[in-house]
């Protein structure tokens, strides 16, 4: 309990922070680290700390029916397991998860695959909900929007998976290119169920993948390990954080211990459970958990005004009208996300112009041969006007 209360201060306090990082609308300089300043400033606006409770409560939730799913699935196959151990994280999003420690040896594959493959489906079914609720109330904008206090901003990003998606194109419609959704507390908080039930779902060491794998296939679980933990380390390329899991994994063993009884074959039911399980994994993979985007207001240009206009839209619900903006911010709400094809200065020049002309002919008076029709088209008017009355 004690666990418990401590990972639901730092998540709380961490999970505001993360709140306000991931939004375009929002410019904060508190940094996801348990300080005396980031809990001061949590815990004493109510604003704040509601959107951390609102993260951190759904989220431990979460974690919690993952365990609870292997706690009752040891209790089924009569195994001796401890109740779930909260690990708060004074980092990062403020817990580092949750385990249970199993202290009787399991028999044969099918308790192996039960207690393996419950965990993930009891915390799927979980999260499933409070990610569908995030993604539902969050709100499409643009990444322009960011570069409004024409100051950098590094703007974090929940990773991209099929489910989440697949939900944002449900609940939003087709995105645009250079928007994003500002993420609700619920979003973040089903996002980091989601990966913490895919890290689980890794075919590798003891994780919840790794029994999985082996009441799959047994002792051949060894030739596939080296070639997941290699294929994980590439993928460090892409997010460094892959790396510090890989050698976790390597801390724990890649290879699995055997079964007293390996005998014992898989029946339908189980084969059923761990496709599912399989299906889960794919979809809530994200090669890149979390993104981190640099945007830079152009050199010169103004920040956007922050008078703006939201206006219904019929796939969006709130679609950013830009009013008064200078011609820099413009260029940089047009092009947000395009890569310049010409060197920078040119490009800009380019558009400036089209710019200038466009605003040109919207100001310009109407031509004088449309006027002098107008006005032979008024006399003959009158002129038939006064035969008419002739």
């Amino acid at each position: 309990m004690l666990l418990f209360l401590a990972a639901l201060f730092t998540a709380t306090t961490l999970g505001a922070c993360w709140s306000l990082l991931v939004r375009t609308d929002v410019e904060t300089d508190l940094a996801p680290i348990l300080t005396p300043r980031t809990v001061a400033a949590v815990w004493g606006d109510r604003e704040l700390l509601g959107r951390g409770l609102l993260f951190a409560l759904p989220a431990l939730l979460i974690l919690l029916c993952h365990e609870l799913g292997h706690v009752l699935a040891c209790r089924h196959h009569r195994l001796d397991a401890s109740p779930p151990y909260f690990l708060p994280a004074p980092i990062g999003l403020g817990t580092f998860g949750a385990f249970i420690r199993i202290r009787t040896p399991m028999r044969d594959r099918r308790q192996l695959l039960d207690v393996g493959v419950w965990g993930p489906i009891a915390g799927f079914l979980a999260l499933l909900p409070v990610l569908a609720c995030g993604v539902w109330w969050s709100t499409p904008r643009p990444l322009a929007e960011a570069m409004r206090f024409g100051v950098p901003v590094l703007l974090y990003r929940p990773g991209e998976s099929l489910l989440l998606a697949g939900l944002t194109r449900w609940a939003h419609g087709p995105m645009p290119d250079g928007w994003v959704l500002n993420p609700h507390p619920l979003l973040l908080a089903g996002w980091l169920g989601l990966f913490a039930t895919m890290l689980n779902l890794l075919p590798l060491a003891q994780l919840d993948g790794g029994h999985i794998l082996y009441a799959l296939v047994g002792r051949g679980h060894r030739r596939a390990a080296l070639p997941v933990w290699i294929a994980l380390a590439a993928l460090g390329f892409a997010w460094p954080g892959w790396w510090l899991w890989c050698a976790m994994v390597l801390v724990l063993g890649l290879r699995h211990p055997r079964l007293s009884d390996e005998t014992v074959l898989l029946d339908r039911r189980h084969r059923g459970l761990a496709a599912a399980a399989g299906v889960i994994f794919v979809a809530g993979f994200m090669p890149v958990p979390i993104r981190v985007l640099e945007l830079s207001p152009i050199r010169g240009a103004a920040p956007i005004s922050a008078r703006r206009l939201d206006v219904e839209d019929e796939s969006h619900r709130a679609v950013v009208e830009q009013g008064d903006l200078h011609p820099g911010a413009e260029l940089a709400a047009l092009d947000a996300q395009a890569a310049l094809p010409q060197p920078r200065r040119e490009f800009l020049d380019q558009r400036s112009r089209e710019l200038g002309l466009r605003r040109l002919g919207e100001r310009r008076p109407p031509p004088v041969r449309e006027r002098r029709a107008e006005g032979e088209l008024g006399d003959d008017q009158d002129g038939a006007g006064d035969r008419g009355q002739v």
